[in-house]
């Protein structure tokens, strides 16, 4: 069984990973961090508890940041920001929630 079923959008590309544990799910996160050039928008797209959050601390471990990464389910947006060293700019992850409505 599946662990995690997320399609991730981004400016470039539109892919779909299945990954089998939540530790395979946060490697990947590590993993895409280190092909990210900057300026890249990535959306996540999946059910309630499906790993868009484990990918995201996956995501943030990768960039260097060090703070603890939570959903921003109830509170709709979240900025963590770290030093970039190679650029001496700072490097942003943002998380924003984005609901579905229907009227």
């Amino acid at each position: 069984m599946a662990f995690a079923k997320i399609l991730i959008y981004s400016n470039i590309i539109t892919m779909e990973y299945i990954t089998a544990s939540e530790k395979e799910t946060f490697n990947l996160g590590k993993t895409l961090a280190k092909k990210l050039k900057g300026g890249e928008i990535i959306g996540l797209n999946g059910n309630l508890g499906a790993g868009k959050t484990i990918l995201a601390k996956g995501i943030a471990k990768g960039l260097g940041i060090k703070q603890n990464i939570t959903s921003p389910t109830f509170i709709l947006m979240k900025i963590y920001q770290v030093k970039n060293r190679k650029s001496k700019g700072y490097v942003i992850l943002m998380l924003i929630e984005l609901v579905q409505l229907k009227i």
